[in-house]
Parts: structure tokens; C-alpha cells; sequence
């Protein structure tokens, strides 16, 4: 369960200064990055996050891999200051489970039945808390709405609903990313070293802010 928006980045493990990028544009992640680009107001809402990560396989270069010749005389602007040294794929999944007390006074009433149910306070989500799922959304039906958002890396199968339908997307999640891309899913991270780690004479770059 989150409350507010560092929270949330602290749970997703996104940083401030890429938060930021992602909110501004400079930056483009599919799946998280469109949750963080929301805005709302939270003064109702009792938020829980859900976020599946699931890798399939990581492309490394050998360590016997050489550059090209030459290609120090390359114009630098093209060579660029770094190289690819892994990357790798799956998928990321984020569920956004919203209830929003039909009045404002009842919010942290919600709040302390969510946590009894979910146990929030540990900060993690099982699969073995199906039963806790159901007599939530019965334990709060008369005093909140409930909105359940997705933001995937790759394509979703229908559009759940419901916690129960929610339960069925974690679980399947796995499948339904090795339907993309022959098995691999969508590149999630990237392993990057400057070209000064293969040759000392190239100038070493520090990180921009």
C-alpha cells in the first residue's frame, strides 16, 4: 500500500531525478513510467501497487569480442561515449488497485482495513492472499469505489476487473510475455560501459543531472 507519490516511486524503485525525467518527457518508459506520468488527487484514495518483473533470458558481448578496427576515426558523435554491454528482457507489469471513500472522513478507516487484510505494512504481495482479496473488496464496497488500473510493458490479454481476475493477470503474466518476440519479451534493462573501459585514451564522461 502506497500513500503518496514517494512511496510509490520507492516501491517501484524508480529514483527522483528519473521520475522527473519520466514526468517531463525526457525520458520514455512503457508500463511504470506511464503510472508515474498520472496525476490525481489522492485526498480519498487508499492505493495498492502490484508489480510483476519477469526476465527471460540476459544477451551478453563475450568478453572476447573486439571493436571494430578504426574505430577510433570515426566522427565521435556517431561512436557516442558508451557501448551496450548486456540487456535484458521479460516484461514489467504495475496494477494500480484504487479505492476512493465515497466520503473523504472514511479514508483512513479504509486504510486500517486494508492493512489488516493485506498486511501492507510489509511492503510485499503474495499469491497466497486470494481469500484476504475477496473480503476486502466485500469489507469496503459500501464505503469506497474500487478502480483497478494496468500498465504493462508488453500487450495484455482482456482487461481485468476485479481482484480476482487481477490474481489470474500476476500468475499468467509470465506467459503472456513469452508470447512476445519469439519468447523474450521486451528489453527491460541495459548493462552500460564507456568506451574509456576499452581504450584509456578515450575522455571518461560523468554522469549529466
Amino acid at each position: 500500500m502506497v500513500s503518496d507519490t514517494q512511496e510509490a516511486r520507492d516501491f517501484l524503485g524508480v529514483t527522483g531525478d528519473l521520475s522527473l525525467k519520466i514526468k517531463t518527457g525526457n525520458v520514455q518508459i512503457e508500463g511504470l513510467g506511464d503510472y508515474l506520468r498520472e496525476t490525481y488527487s489522492r485526498s480519498k484514495v487508499v492505493e495498492i501497487l502490484v508489480k510483476v518483473h519477469y526476465e527471460t533470458e540476459t544477451l551478453t558481448i563475450p568478453s572476447t569480442a573486439k571493436p571494430r578496427p578504426n574505430w577510433k576515426l570515426l566522427d565521435l558523435r556517431d561512436v557516442g561515449t558508451h557501448y551496450v554491454r548486456s540487456i535484458t528482457y521479460g516484461g514489467d507489469l504495475v496494477a494500480s488497485l484504487r479505492f476512493t471513500a465515497k466520503n473523504s472522513a472514511d479514508r483512513e478507516k479504509i486504510r486500517a482495513i486494508v492493512q489488516a487484510n493485506l498486511q501492507a505494512d510489509t511492503g510485499s504481495f503474495g499469491l497466497g492472499i486470494e481469500g484476504n482479496f475477496s473480503r476486502l473488496q466485500e469489507d469496503l464496497k459500501d464505503m469506497s469505489t474500487l478502480e483497478i488500473n494496468y500498465y504493462a510493458t508488453v500487450p495484455i490479454k482482456g482487461v481485468p476487473n476485479t481482484m480476482e481476475s487481477l490474481m489470474e493477470l500476476v500468475e499468467d503474466f509470465p506467459e503472456q510475455t513469452k508470447k512476445v518476440n519469439k519468447g523474450k519479451g521486451v528489453p527491460l534493462t541495459m548493462e552500460l560501459f564507456p568506451l574509456s573501459a576499452i581504450d584509456n585514451d578515450v575522455p571518461r564522461f560523468l554522469e549529466s543531472k
